[in-house]
């Protein structure tokens, strides 16, 4: 199966692309309550309803987990070309290290929104989407045209953190995920 959005391959079973993050309508999977009780069915709906929200909460983990994971891939590279950078890699390696900070960020602010719903969802996580990698304006300004190595241990600083952030979010998600599970 490929995605409609980027075309890449994903699982024949996904509700989501985990490289671009874009829906998938695929007619297996839905989890949506009043789609699935569309018949009329007006019994007892609180064990369905709670059953629902749960495998809810547990979709928009699963795409918070898949961008945060996706985050920290483009991080470790922008890390990796980092450290070259500053032991002298010059333009090159400062493009290769802006070209992952900016497929990193890119990623974070899917997860920020990820997060966003899995926060509604659970109502139990609220200071996850606190990740940030914005270095444009004078810091990415400064990276190209003051290739030096204080420039690029500012840069690598900032790199460093967000990977903290998230590793810690991946952590706080994984858990939470797994508590859902336990329900």
């Amino acid at each position: 199966m490929f995605c409609p959005s980027c075309g890449r391959e994903i699982a024949d079973n996904s509700r989501f692309c985990q490289f671009c993050g874009a829906s998938i309508n695929n007619p297996s999977y839905s989890t949506d309550y009043e789609e699935n009780n569309s018949s009329g069915y007006s019994g007892d709906s609180t064990g369905l309803n709670r059953a629902n929200e749960i495998n809810e909460a547990l979709d928009a983990g699963d795409q918070a987990l898949n961008a945060l994971y996706r985050a920290k891939d483009e991080l470790k590279g922008a890390s990796n070309w980092g450290i070259v950078d500053m032991i002298g890699g010059g333009l090159i390696s400062t493009f290769a290290k802006r070209s992952h900070m900016e497929s990193a960020d890119n990623a974070l602010a899917y997860a920020r929104e990820a997060l966003q719903r899995y926060a509604k969802e659970v109502r139990d996580v609220d200071r996850l989407a606190d990740i940030d990698l914005d270095m444009g304006g004078f810091m990415g300004a400064a990276d190209y045209l003051f290739d030096n190595f204080a420039v690029d241990l500012l840069v690598q600083d900032k790199i460093e953190n967000a990977r903290r952030d998230v590793d810690r979010a991946i952590a706080r998600v994984e858990d939470m995920q797994n508590q859902l599970r336990g329900l």
